[in-house]
């Protein structure tokens, strides 16, 4: 109970930074696919598109290589397999329209089979109603993507069927809500699969993430089918998946890989268990020593009484550090029951001060191009593939250190880029031996 105080002391010093709502537009599922973003599209730059599409390119050599050797194989000739015939022409007509070639739009299509790095709360609040939310954290191109999250409304016969979040130019569903149903939302699993198995599963029938979680928008009408949905089908990558209904005991976190669900945990409304917190590590086991936001959501939330809960207490909680980020692109809260949801984009992640004094992130100094001013650091903080005093230095595939530790993938490119340095010594060392022997034999004679 001691160390929960401390931590409730210490997490009350931060200061949250101003929100951005998010764009909203219709989009018309009885509208021709090819040109159903177009609208969308329209109030976007298409050159922050292209940006974030030249970064996931430049994830790794590696990456690359096995992509590219992917799409000449299989994939690229295969998407009315992959993503099914209406966002397929959906993704051709976004590459239409943005004249952005269309293997790319593909590519970015599948960002969640790359790399995310982010948290899910589901609970109940004081009125005894599940809620839930997710922050969305990239550990690339984070202010690219702030300047592209969009909110829909999915409509058929002119009436919101669903609301979903995700970025101009991508046509599947980072987050799902669906009024006096449920609310869907997403997390990345550190554990259980790799490239090639998620290229596996793709190739037999497994969906992308954020296509499984746009089709049960579409698909279900009531929280039953929707669980049913995320439990069974085959999925391109592991992932958590959590999902709210709007009666007590409905908030789940599961616990998905390729071809099944792993662990299904349940949160019950009025008990010890009334809410779940979810970050990159399986609950059954413990974190990585790093990764500390599960310890500290948990002090917290052990703290915190249920019946003081609503939809500000939820957004509060996930803006301290560390739940919130500085690579957290955007959070949504999603209560079905009343029809609530709030998308918004988090511009500047909250930074605690060992001195217990509040900071205030958006006067710090200097300005960062591609990245975040951290005042805990005193500079700025740059997006995967930026260095520099201002983050405006594309670095192409070596990515830079951040506040946070790498990414696995994130160490597969630096692993290259060593390896790349050792080889190199290595060459110019042979290179070196033969020339001075060669001077030698030429000194004899």
């Amino acid at each position: 109970m001691e160390k929960a105080i401390i931590f409730l002391i210490l997490l009350l010093t931060i200061l949250t930074a101003p929100p951005v709502d998010v764009p909203v537009f219709n989009v018309d599922l009885d509208g021709d696919a090819f040109h159903r973003w177009d609208q969308v599209l329209s109030n976007y730059n298409v050159e922050d598109l292209e940006s974030f599409v030249t970064l996931v390119k430049s994830i790794s050599p590696l990456l690359q290589s096995a992509y590219d050797s992917f799409w000449t194989s299989w994939l690229f000739n295969n998407t009315d397999y992959v993503f099914g015939t209406e966002l397929s022409a959906e993704l051709n007509g976004v590459a239409n329209y943005t004249g952005i070639a269309f293997k790319d739009i593909v590519e970015v299509n599948l960002i969640y089979e790359l790399t995310a790095y982010c948290s899910i709360l589901v609970g109940y609040d004081q009125n005894h109603v599940p809620f839930i939310s997710h922050n969305e954290d990239y550990s690339l191109g984070t202010s690219m993507l702030r300047k592209l999250v969009t909110r829909i409304n999915f409509q058929k016969g002119g009436a919101t069927v669903f609301t979903g979040v995700t970025y101009a130019g991508l046509v599947g569903s980072r987050a799902v809500h669906k009024d006096g149903a449920f609310a869907i939302v997403q997390d990345q699993r550190d554990a259980g699969g790799n490239l090639s198995q998620n290229f596996a599963s793709l190739m037999t029938g497994g969906k992308p993430i954020f296509v499984l979680i746009r089709q049960a928008g579409e698909d279900c009408d009531n929280f039953s089918c929707a669980f049913d949905f995320l439990n069974n089908t085959q999925v391109g990558s592991p992932c958590y998946l959590g999902i709210c209904g709007t009666q007590p005991n409905e908030g789940y976190v599961i616990t998905r890989s390729h071809y099944q669900s792993d662990i299904v945990n349940q949160t019950f409304d009025g008990t010890y268990d009334w809410y779940l917190y979810e970050g990159n590590s399986d609950l059954n086991t413990n974190p990585p020593p790093y990764d500390i936001r599960r310890e500290v959501a948990n002090n917290y939330m052990r703290v915190a009484e249920q019946s003081t809960w609503n939809t500000n207490s939820v957004f509060y909680f996930m803006n301290i550090y560390p739940i919130r980020k500085e690579r957290t692109v955007w959070n949504i809260i999603s209560v079905p029951n009343t029809s609530f949801v709030q998308v918004k984009v988090l511009e500047c992640a909250p930074v605690y001060d060992p001195a217990n004094q509040i900071i205030d992130c958006t006067s710090c100094s200097p300005t960062c191009n591609q990245g975040v001013c951290s005042e805990y650091q005193g500079k700025c903080s740059c997006n995967f593939g930026f260095s520099g005093d201002y983050c405006d230095v594309l670095d192409g595939y070596t990515p830079q250190p951040t506040t946070e530790s790498t990414s696995d993938k994130d160490n597969v490119a630096r692993g290259i880029s060593i390896t790349s340095i050792v080889i190199l010594s290595v060459v110019v060392t042979i290179l070196l031996v033969m020339i001075f022997k060669k001077s030698k034999k030429y000194d004899k004679i």
